[in-house]
């Protein structure tokens, strides 16, 4: 899974960064 991660990272690093509020709340 971590390759996945990364490779979003590269195409939508913004999109992690939603996830990570939606995660928080």
């Amino acid at each position: 899974m971590s390759n996945q991660e990364s490779v979003i990272q590269r195409i939508s690093p913004r999109r992690i960064f939603s996830r990570s509020c939606d995660d928080s709340e």
